[in-house]
Protein backbone atom coordinates (compact mmCIF):
# COMPACT_ATOMS: atom_id res chain seq x y z
CA UNK A 1 0.00 0.00 0.00
CA UNK A 2 1.34 3.50 -1.06
CA UNK A 3 0.72 6.71 0.83
CA UNK A 4 1.53 9.77 -0.46
CA UNK A 5 0.07 12.19 2.60
CA UNK A 6 -0.86 11.43 5.75
CA UNK A 7 -2.69 13.60 8.06
CA UNK A 8 -3.74 13.36 11.49
CA UNK A 9 -6.33 15.96 12.44
CA UNK A 10 -7.43 17.72 15.31
CA UNK A 11 -10.84 18.00 14.97
CA UNK A 12 -14.18 16.25 13.12
CA UNK A 13 -14.99 19.20 11.17
CA UNK A 14 -11.28 19.40 9.54
CA UNK A 15 -11.12 15.66 8.47
CA UNK A 16 -14.58 16.39 7.02
CA UNK A 17 -13.18 19.66 4.93
CA UNK A 18 -10.09 17.56 3.67
CA UNK A 19 -12.51 14.55 2.74
CA UNK A 20 -14.98 17.06 0.50
CA UNK A 21 -11.90 18.54 -1.12
CA UNK A 22 -10.65 15.63 -2.53
CA UNK A 23 -14.04 13.27 -1.81
CA UNK A 24 -11.92 10.11 -4.50
CA UNK A 25 -8.48 10.35 -3.35
CA UNK A 26 -8.86 11.02 0.46
CA UNK A 27 -9.45 7.93 2.35
CA UNK A 28 -10.27 7.81 6.39
CA UNK A 29 -8.87 5.28 8.32
CA UNK A 30 -10.51 4.55 11.73
CA UNK A 31 -8.39 1.60 12.58
CA UNK A 32 -7.13 0.11 9.63
CA UNK A 33 -7.09 -3.30 10.47
CA UNK A 34 -8.54 -4.13 6.57
CA UNK A 35 -6.83 -1.29 4.44
CA UNK A 36 -4.66 -3.29 2.80
CA UNK A 37 -7.20 -5.62 1.32
CA UNK A 38 -9.28 -2.59 0.11
CA UNK A 39 -6.84 0.24 -1.66
CA UNK A 40 -3.53 -0.04 -3.42
CA UNK A 41 -2.85 3.71 -3.24
CA UNK A 42 -4.27 6.92 -1.83
CA UNK A 43 -3.45 10.41 -2.26
CA UNK A 44 -4.32 11.76 1.66
CA UNK A 45 -5.24 9.31 4.76
CA UNK A 46 -6.92 10.88 7.33
CA UNK A 47 -6.50 9.18 10.63
CA UNK A 48 -9.81 9.85 12.78
CA UNK A 49 -8.07 8.40 16.32
CA UNK A 50 -7.86 11.69 17.85
CA UNK A 51 -11.50 12.60 16.60
CA UNK A 52 -13.57 9.76 17.46
CA UNK A 53 -14.49 8.46 20.37
CA UNK A 54 -13.71 4.69 21.29
CA UNK A 55 -16.09 4.46 24.26
CA UNK A 56 -18.90 2.35 25.21
CA UNK A 57 -21.34 4.12 27.07
CA UNK A 58 -25.26 3.41 28.25
CA UNK A 59 -27.57 6.60 28.07
CA UNK A 60 -31.37 5.58 28.71
CA UNK A 61 -32.47 2.87 26.30
CA UNK A 62 -29.78 2.86 24.12
CA UNK A 63 -26.15 1.51 24.22
CA UNK A 64 -23.49 3.79 22.67
CA UNK A 65 -20.15 3.01 20.86
CA UNK A 66 -18.05 5.48 19.93
CA UNK A 67 -16.69 4.46 16.46
CA UNK A 68 -13.05 4.10 17.40
CA UNK A 69 -14.18 1.46 20.02
CA UNK A 70 -12.09 -1.48 18.95
CA UNK A 71 -13.56 -5.13 18.94
CA UNK A 72 -11.65 -6.16 21.67
CA UNK A 73 -13.06 -3.73 23.72
CA UNK A 74 -16.74 -4.69 22.46
CA UNK A 75 -14.93 -9.03 23.09
CA UNK A 76 -14.44 -7.84 26.81
CA UNK A 77 -17.68 -5.19 27.99
CA UNK A 78 -19.65 -6.10 30.53
CA UNK A 79 -21.83 -3.54 29.38
CA UNK A 80 -22.92 -5.75 26.47
CA UNK A 81 -24.03 -8.73 28.74
CA UNK A 82 -27.91 -7.53 29.16
CA UNK A 83 -30.23 -9.41 26.63
CA UNK A 84 -29.47 -10.33 23.17
CA UNK A 85 -26.73 -7.31 23.48
CA UNK A 86 -24.35 -10.17 24.21
CA UNK A 87 -24.62 -11.21 20.65
CA UNK A 88 -21.94 -8.50 19.45
CA UNK A 89 -19.57 -9.83 22.09
CA UNK A 90 -19.81 -13.07 20.84
CA UNK A 91 -19.28 -11.73 16.97
CA UNK A 92 -16.39 -9.46 18.38
CA UNK A 93 -14.31 -12.12 20.12
CA UNK A 94 -14.52 -14.36 17.31
CA UNK A 95 -12.47 -12.54 14.81
CA UNK A 96 -9.02 -13.64 14.08
CA UNK A 97 -6.76 -12.89 16.97
CA UNK A 98 -6.30 -10.47 19.66
CA UNK A 99 -3.95 -8.49 17.81
CA UNK A 100 -6.35 -7.80 15.01
CA UNK A 101 -9.26 -7.24 17.55
CA UNK A 102 -7.02 -4.51 19.18
CA UNK A 103 -6.25 -2.50 15.54
CA UNK A 104 -10.42 -3.45 14.02
CA UNK A 105 -13.11 -0.62 15.16
CA UNK A 106 -16.97 -0.79 15.26
CA UNK A 107 -16.59 1.69 12.80
CA UNK A 108 -14.54 0.51 10.31
CA UNK A 109 -16.19 -2.75 10.21
CA UNK A 110 -19.45 -0.77 9.17
CA UNK A 111 -18.46 2.01 7.15
CA UNK A 112 -16.12 -0.68 5.07
CA UNK A 113 -19.31 -3.22 4.24
CA UNK A 114 -17.20 -6.20 4.47
CA UNK A 115 -19.20 -8.56 2.84
CA UNK A 116 -17.20 -11.37 5.56
CA UNK A 117 -17.78 -9.51 8.54
CA UNK A 118 -18.91 -11.09 12.03
CA UNK A 119 -19.87 -7.81 12.99
CA UNK A 120 -22.77 -6.49 10.75
CA UNK A 121 -25.10 -9.49 11.02
CA UNK A 122 -24.62 -8.80 14.80
CA UNK A 123 -25.10 -5.34 14.24
CA UNK A 124 -28.67 -5.80 11.64
CA UNK A 125 -30.26 -8.20 14.24
CA UNK A 126 -30.12 -5.32 17.34
CA UNK A 127 -31.17 -2.89 14.98
CA UNK A 128 -27.79 -0.33 15.06
CA UNK A 129 -28.52 3.06 14.55
CA UNK A 130 -25.54 5.02 12.91
CA UNK A 131 -24.72 8.54 13.31
CA UNK A 132 -23.21 10.80 11.20
CA UNK A 133 -20.96 13.85 11.45
CA UNK A 134 -23.28 15.20 8.97
CA UNK A 135 -26.67 12.92 8.56
CA UNK A 136 -27.35 12.79 11.55
CA UNK A 137 -29.08 9.35 12.57
CA UNK A 138 -29.58 6.87 9.81
CA UNK A 139 -30.39 2.57 10.68
CA UNK A 140 -27.71 0.36 9.81
CA UNK A 141 -30.11 -1.63 7.28
CA UNK A 142 -30.73 1.64 5.53
CA UNK A 143 -27.02 1.98 5.18
CA UNK A 144 -26.14 -1.28 3.65
CA UNK A 145 -28.51 -1.03 0.98
CA UNK A 146 -27.98 2.45 -0.23
CA UNK A 147 -25.68 3.81 -3.40
CA UNK A 148 -23.01 5.58 -2.34
CA UNK A 149 -23.53 8.88 -0.73
CA UNK A 150 -21.61 11.90 -0.18
CA UNK A 151 -18.39 11.71 2.02
CA UNK A 152 -19.39 11.53 5.65
CA UNK A 153 -17.85 10.30 9.29
CA UNK A 154 -19.12 8.20 11.64
CA UNK A 155 -19.33 8.71 15.11
CA UNK A 156 -21.17 6.31 16.88
CA UNK A 157 -23.02 3.00 16.70
CA UNK A 158 -26.03 3.04 18.66
CA UNK A 159 -27.92 -0.06 20.05
CA UNK A 160 -31.27 -0.26 21.48
CA UNK A 161 -31.79 -1.64 24.57
CA UNK A 162 -34.61 -4.07 24.69
CA UNK A 163 -35.55 -7.13 26.70
CA UNK A 164 -34.71 -10.25 24.65
CA UNK A 165 -32.01 -12.61 23.41
CA UNK A 166 -29.98 -13.52 21.08
CA UNK A 167 -28.20 -16.50 18.56
CA UNK A 168 -25.24 -15.81 16.88
CA UNK A 169 -23.01 -18.51 15.44
CA UNK A 170 -20.55 -18.15 12.65
CA UNK A 171 -18.77 -21.11 10.66
CA UNK A 172 -14.72 -21.36 9.90
CA UNK A 173 -12.26 -23.35 8.27
CA UNK A 174 -9.72 -21.92 11.34
CA UNK A 175 -9.92 -19.76 13.81
CA UNK A 176 -8.09 -16.93 11.81
CA UNK A 177 -9.64 -17.27 8.91
CA UNK A 178 -12.57 -15.25 7.11
CA UNK A 179 -16.65 -16.99 8.22
CA UNK A 180 -17.79 -19.29 5.57
CA UNK A 181 -21.37 -18.12 6.95
CA UNK A 182 -22.65 -16.45 9.63
CA UNK A 183 -26.25 -17.04 11.52
CA UNK A 184 -27.94 -14.00 14.20
CA UNK A 185 -30.86 -13.97 14.94
CA UNK A 186 -32.71 -11.58 18.07
CA UNK A 187 -36.00 -12.77 19.96
CA UNK A 188 -37.95 -10.19 21.90
CA UNK A 189 -41.66 -9.55 22.78
CA UNK A 190 -42.10 -7.24 19.77
CA UNK A 191 -40.28 -8.77 16.89
CA UNK A 192 -38.22 -11.48 15.89
CA UNK A 193 -35.13 -10.74 13.71
CA UNK A 194 -33.16 -12.91 11.15
CA UNK A 195 -29.69 -12.35 9.80
CA UNK A 196 -26.97 -14.60 7.67
CA UNK A 197 -23.69 -13.22 6.39
CA UNK A 198 -20.65 -14.24 5.03
CA UNK A 199 -22.37 -15.49 2.33
CA UNK A 200 -20.29 -14.34 0.73
CA UNK A 201 -21.65 -10.95 0.14
CA UNK A 202 -22.91 -8.43 2.66
CA UNK A 203 -25.16 -9.32 5.51
CA UNK A 204 -29.03 -9.96 4.44
CA UNK A 205 -32.40 -9.78 6.81
CA UNK A 206 -34.51 -12.52 6.52
CA UNK A 207 -37.67 -10.58 6.04
CA UNK A 208 -40.13 -13.03 4.29
CA UNK A 209 -39.30 -15.61 7.33
CA UNK A 210 -39.21 -13.03 9.88
CA UNK A 211 -42.68 -12.35 8.97
CA UNK A 212 -43.78 -15.54 8.94
CA UNK A 213 -42.51 -16.22 12.43
CA UNK A 214 -43.67 -12.99 13.67
CA UNK A 215 -47.53 -13.73 12.94
CA UNK A 216 -47.13 -17.25 14.05
CA UNK A 217 -49.86 -18.48 16.86
CA UNK A 218 -48.08 -22.01 17.37
CA UNK A 219 -44.13 -22.09 17.39
CA UNK A 220 -42.85 -25.87 17.49
CA UNK A 221 -39.61 -27.70 15.81
CA UNK A 222 -41.41 -28.30 12.50
CA UNK A 223 -42.42 -25.01 11.78
CA UNK A 224 -38.90 -23.59 12.75
CA UNK A 225 -37.90 -25.73 10.11
CA UNK A 226 -39.96 -24.07 7.94
CA UNK A 227 -38.96 -20.83 8.96
CA UNK A 228 -35.58 -21.74 8.40
CA UNK A 229 -35.72 -23.13 5.04
CA UNK A 230 -37.85 -19.98 4.45
CA UNK A 231 -35.04 -17.90 5.63
CA UNK A 232 -32.76 -19.60 3.42
CA UNK A 233 -34.61 -19.82 0.46
CA UNK A 234 -34.64 -16.00 0.58
CA UNK A 235 -30.81 -15.58 0.03
CA UNK A 236 -28.44 -15.61 -2.70
CA UNK A 237 -25.60 -18.21 -1.16
CA UNK A 238 -22.31 -17.59 -3.86
CA UNK A 239 -18.82 -19.50 -4.20
CA UNK A 240 -15.39 -18.84 -3.44
CA UNK A 241 -12.55 -19.97 -2.54
CA UNK A 242 -13.46 -20.95 0.83
CA UNK A 243 -17.21 -22.72 0.10
CA UNK A 244 -19.54 -23.10 -2.27
CA UNK A 245 -22.78 -21.29 -2.56
CA UNK A 246 -24.47 -24.90 -2.28
CA UNK A 247 -22.88 -26.08 0.86
CA UNK A 248 -23.26 -22.24 2.00
CA UNK A 249 -26.72 -22.55 2.00
CA UNK A 250 -27.19 -26.13 3.94
CA UNK A 251 -24.87 -25.03 6.73
CA UNK A 252 -26.67 -21.35 6.59
CA UNK A 253 -30.29 -24.01 7.07
CA UNK A 254 -28.76 -25.90 10.22
CA UNK A 255 -27.29 -22.90 12.23
CA UNK A 256 -30.72 -20.85 11.66
CA UNK A 257 -32.31 -23.72 12.82
CA UNK A 258 -30.56 -23.93 15.82
CA UNK A 259 -30.45 -20.33 16.87
CA UNK A 260 -34.27 -20.69 16.48
CA UNK A 261 -34.54 -23.62 18.39
CA UNK A 262 -32.00 -21.56 20.96
CA UNK A 263 -33.92 -18.63 21.56
CA UNK A 264 -37.73 -20.32 21.84
CA UNK A 265 -36.11 -22.69 24.02
CA UNK A 266 -36.97 -25.90 22.62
Amino acid sequence: MKINEYLRVKTVEEAYHQMIQDPIDSYLIAGGAWTKLTIKEVQTLIDLQDVVKNHIEIKGHMVHLGAMTSLEQIAHSTLLDHHALVILKRAASIVMAPGVRNLATIGGSVMGKYAFSDIIPALLALHAILVFHKRGNVWLQDFLQEPKKDPDILLEVLLPIVPGVGYFHAMKKTALDFSIISVAIVKTNQRNTMVIGSRPGIANRCLQAEQLLNEADIIDEPFLEEVANKACSEVDFGTNVRASGEYRKQIAKVYVLRGLKEVYGL
